[in-house]
């Protein structure tokens, strides 16, 4: 027996979560299977301590081990369908008292230096407590049309639980926006009135490149622990807390912005939208519309600054930065051509020529000096064998003024 998983009974039909599902879309579908429709009394009869709780944001350990029992879902999957699965990766903690704005806000720069518009970037701090990061005020259903199915019966209806926060607003897999709407979980779907009349079949809406390459990355960094950046590979809490300090960077009014307000305009304007309003509120209370806004200006402002168009100044803005291109080394130059070789011909030719006048300097330098006389003299009788020879000559040496003295021969 182990912590008594043993002895708990397993509900005959308990289907497997979807990828990414949130907990409670999980849970309903299994209330679905058996008649019950309120998932809080699906978990009382789990465990008295889930049943009060909000279990998309935490689910208590006693309650997460009885459900792993129930449903043969390792315990660790069911954590992930929580928030509290994703600490202390995607925030701090579940706990708001534990989360502190200026920290995960603030702790790193990208796109601004740090230490510019420090009184404004307060502005948009919270001022009642209960903040949370990417937790939105005012929580709606948001999913994929196309990954629900939109209407196809053999299509899993589940919720993701990464669609109901303020991470992303499109699907990476499918290039479109997440609509708002009312979810059955496994039965129904209602869009909301916005997005399509009703009886009518909603057609998915496409987002800009810019922005699915965003979501794409942030969907990676909370299914692979890291994210691929131009110049490293970093992991998911550092991107996650990057993303919050760009948005709230790219909200900073032009007028406090000095000399990066031009960078900001240009952001703004790649995200073919106007700078936002003076924000007195975090990102995270603001209405879907302008979340969807602001983070198309982030996914502007990182393509903007991979294509070298923008300079990110902020201390971890490198890590977006494109390495600079270096100069491609030009090569070892070829060494001049050296001279054809002289043949032989022409150099017997030239030293010949050039033999008269090293007699002449032979036999002045020995009218001068007796010792190179008597040298001369010496290497010449080296090819005299004969006594005729020798004294022909002394005679030659005589005729030429070279005077040897009386040499012992």
């Amino acid at each position: 027996m182990s912590n008594g998983v043993e002895e708990v009974q397993r509900w005959p039909l308990h289907p497997q979560p979807q990828t990414g599902e949130a907990l409670t879309s999980w849970l309903r579908r299994i209330g679905n299977l058996y008649g019950i429709s309120n998932i809080v009394q699906l978990v009382s009869e789990l465990h008295p301590d889930g049943a009060g709780s909000d279990l998309d944001r935490d689910i208590p350990d006693a309650a997460a081990r009885m459900l792993a029992a129930r449903s043969t879902v390792a315990l660790d999957r069911l954590r992930q369908m929580s928030l509290s699965g994703w600490v202390p990766w995607l925030l701090d903690s579940t706990d708001p008292a534990e989360c502190d704005f200026d920290t995960y806000v603030h702790q790193l720069s990208v796109l601004i230096p740090p230490h510019l518009a420090r009184d404004d970037r307060s502005r948009r701090a919270p001022t009642e407590p209960g903040w949370l990061p990417w937790v939105t005020d005012t929580p709606n259903t948001r999913v994929c049309p196309v990954c629900i199915g939109a209407g196809n019966a053999d299509t899993v209806i589940s919720v993701k639980l990464i669609w109901q926060l303020s991470l992303v607003t499109s699907c990476p897999e499918h290039r479109c926006r997440l609509e708002p709407c009312h979810v059955v979980p496994g039965q129904i779907v209602f869009w909301d009135r916005s997005v399509c009349a009703l009886g009518e079949d909603l057609r998915p809406t496409p987002v800009h490149s810019t922005v699915t390459a965003l979501d794409r990355r942030t969907t990676a960094a909370l299914a692979e622990g890291s994210v691929l950046l131009p110049r490293a590979r970093v992991h998911a809490g550092l991107w996650f807390r990057m993303l919050r300090t760009l948005i709230d960077e790219i909200c900073i009014p032009l007028g406090k912005a000095g000399t990066y307000a031009r960078d900001l305009r240009l952001i703004w304007e790649c995200a073919g939208d106007r700078p936002p309003r003076a924000l007195t509120r975090p990102f995270e209370y603001l209405n879907r519309a302008d979340q969807s806004r602001i983070l198309a200006g982030a996914a502007a402002a990182i393509t903007l600054i991979e294509e070298g168009t923008i300079t990110a100044a902020g201390t971890h803005g490198a890590l977006l930065s494109p390495y600079p291109a270096d100069a491609v080394f030009a090569g070892t130059p070829f060494p001049r051509s050296a001279p054809a070789p002289t043949s032989h011909a022409d150099t017997a030719s030239s030293a010949w020529e050039r033999l008269p006048a090293l007699i002449d300097t032979v036999v002045a330098a020995a009218r001068e000096n007796i010792d190179t006389a008597r040298s001369l003299h010496a290497f010449i009788l080296l090819g005299a064998h004969t006594d005729q020879q020798i004294r022909k000559i002394d005679d030659t040496f005589n005729e030429l003024g070279i005077d040897v003295g009386n040499p012992d021969r």
